[in-house]
């Protein structure tokens, strides 16, 4: 399936980057310091944290995107219910119709899955942004050879978009590939039933590569 963002997922590793070539130039200038106290010591141990993780996602994303195409799948919905790039990008310019979906219900379908607004952005540092570092801080916590932090670093990507789609207000419902397939095997969804003639049929769902 092609996105309207030919740059999916990249968006958040180009951050990260930034991120990291801002955080390089912050602990040099901290260790010029000619009193390198205990706190500014701290300051530099809090910034390598930062590098590491950032290091640790960006290769995570790159080498497991590489190795398959369907680690992560998301549903895509605006919160704008008569927008006319969407009326024109998505519903046939403007011949077909909008369906109104209760996201809490949604997001209500596993444990594993979860619903997530995109966050627009352009590509330069996040370093003094306390929301996107604790976010990397926290899944940079765990093994940085997980699959907890490989997931945890994907599903983190899928949010981040360009600035220039930010009229769309979009909300991503998310799915990890492991859940998803367990969630099929449970309810032997797109599979027919031969003894009832019943069937069960999968809508599309965006595969990100």
């Amino acid at each position: 399936m092609q996105f309207n963002d030919y740059e999916e997922i990249n968006w958040y590793t180009k951050l990260l980057r930034a991120t990291k070539s801002d955080a390089i130039t912050k602990k040099e200038r901290l260790l010029t310091n000619d009193n390198l106290d205990d706190e500014i010591m701290y300051q530099v141990y809090e910034t390598e944290r930062v590098i590491d993780a950032i290091d640790a996602a960006d290769k995570s994303i790159k080498e497991n995107l590489m190795n398959g195409q369907d680690k992560i799948m998301v549903a895509s919905f605006s919160k704008k219910g008569d927008l006319l790039s969407q009326w024109r990008g998505y519903a046939d310019d403007g011949r077909g119709m909008a369906i109104g979906f209760d996201m809490d219900e949604l997001g209500g379908i596993d444990s594993e899955v979860y619903v997530a607004k995109v966050r627009y952005s352009k590509i330069k540092s996040k370093l003094d942004n306390d929301d996107f570092l604790d976010e990397l801080l926290w899944y940079g916590s765990m093994s940085f050879n997980s699959k907890e932090f490989f997931s945890e670093s994907l599903a983190t990507a899928v949010t981040y978009k360009s600035k220039k789609f930010k009229e769309e207000k979009e909300i991503r419902l998310i799915y990890q590939k492991d859940s998803f397939d367990r969630l099929i095997r449970r309810n032997k969804a797109f599979t027919d039933n031969k003894n009832t003639g019943s069937s069960s049929y999968g809508g599309a769902i965006a595969v990100l590569s």
